[in-house]
């Protein structure tokens, strides 16, 4: 009996100091803010920040710009699928004895997004046949890109079926991509739709008082500039404030009423603390988008709605959530890309206090109660074995 209670004793405490092995993988700029705490919101990270380092052992890779000869007969490799079959594929930034080493000893795989998962395709194959790691994977566009040549489209497709025939958990981040997948695929027992949220902790109002002015925020290739220019060029007795490293504006004629700052997340140009000022200072956010699948803007409109300043968005088929979000009650919505139009929504929104405030303290109140990170967190340990 008492070698019956040994055995129980030393197995509880090997199950005690048995910590859980979770690895992410980024593109670039989390490790480092990471590992020195220096970061502000936690939005990007994932969940990342709410795993505890005594019950798991957590580690961090990212695209690297380290040079050996195969990663640059790799480099070729990824041009072409690149090119001509229209995904993602940086290999050569990441494929790496040391990284495969990390991934064969993790229990948890978390990949932030499809760019991340076609890049470590060939190790994510080793993982799915030889090894018992659980993946999970954001997607925000893997079935959005365009095709540039058609006759490539079945090898495209195999690619994406094979990524998720390797992938325990494709999570979208947009109901829109989510259900337009579910009908590009048979293999949909691991779809599920998971809503991005954000660190409504850090993006709360910091009590600026607003100023005669809108904003625009952002860098992907969904938004469009294009619209964005016109706008600023055309605004009357409203100022604006545009955030974009886009080199669309590098030509702008100089206005008083508009301010260009180059920035995005990750870069030291411009701080989390800068943009909040900037959300809380201005009257509308606005997002003239491409129509696409996409949940373009997701971040920065959440961003907007928790600090409560309102949104205007184009409505696109990739709007990540339209069941939850209802024009002119949490949000505006516009579905013309004429910036005549954009400019007359503008003007009507920012001389209507009422129904801002209506607004913002609808949108607000449904980003903090469902959209917030501690639920992000608490969702995703579903996933999390």
């Amino acid at each position: 009996m008492l070698n019956k209670y040994k055995i129980i004793i030393l197995n509880e405490t090997k199950n005690l100091f048995m910590k859980n092995r979770i690895t992410y993988v980024f593109v670039k700029g989390r490790k480092e803010k990471y590992l020195s705490k220096s970061y502000e919101a936690t939005d990007f990270f994932y969940g990342l920040t709410s795993f505890d380092s005594i019950n798991n052992i957590i580690n961090i890779i990212e695209f690297d710009n380290e040079t050996t000869l195969f990663r640059k007969l790799v480099y070729y490799v990824d041009r072409f699928f690149n090119k001509f079959i229209s995904l993602p594929f940086y290999m050569h930034r990441i494929l790496s004895l040391k990284n495969l080493n990390t991934l064969i000893k993790t229990d948890n795989l978390v990949l932030v997004n499809e760019s991340t998962a076609f890049s470590l395709l060939p190790f994510l194959l080793i993982l799915k046949l030889f090894f018992k790691t659980n993946i999970t994977l954001f997607v925000m566009g893997m079935y959005s890109k365009k095709i540039h040549y058609p006759i490539f489209y079945l090898i495209h497709k195999l690619l994406i079926n094979l990524v998720n025939f390797c992938v325990d958990n494709v999570l979208f981040l947009g109901k829109g991509e989510f259900e337009y997948a579910k009908k590009s695929t048979n293999k949909i027992l691991n779809f599920h739709y998971f809503p991005f949220a954000v660190d409504t902790n850090f993006w709360e109002n910091d009590d600026s008082p607003k100023k005669n002015q809108i904003l625009f925020i952002g860098n992907d290739g969904n938004k469009n500039f294009e619209l964005v220019k016109q706008i600023a060029q055309n605004l009357q007795n409203l100022s604006i404030i545009i955030v974009t490293n886009s080199n669309i504006f590098d030509d702008f004629q100089e206005r008083s009423n508009v301010k260009i700052f180059k920035g995005e997340w990750g870069s030291n140009k411009i701080t989390d603390s800068q943009l909040k000022q900037f959300y809380s200072e201005s009257i509308v956010t606005i997002l003239p988008l491409r129509n696409s699948v996409q949940p373009s803007g997701q971040s920065v409109a959440l961003q907007s709605m928790s600090i409560g300043t309102p949104v205007l968005i184009s409505k696109t088929e990739g709007f990540w959530d339209k069941d939850n979000f209802i024009d002119q009650e949490d949000i505006f919505f516009i579905d013309d890309d004429d910036y005549k139009s954009w400019l007359k929504k503008i003007y009507i929104l920012t001389s209507s206090k009422p129904m801002l405030e209506k607004v913002s303290l609808n949108s607000k109140a449904k980003v903090r109660d469902k959209l917030n990170e501690q639920v992000f967190f608490t969702n995703l340990l579903k996933y999390i074995t």
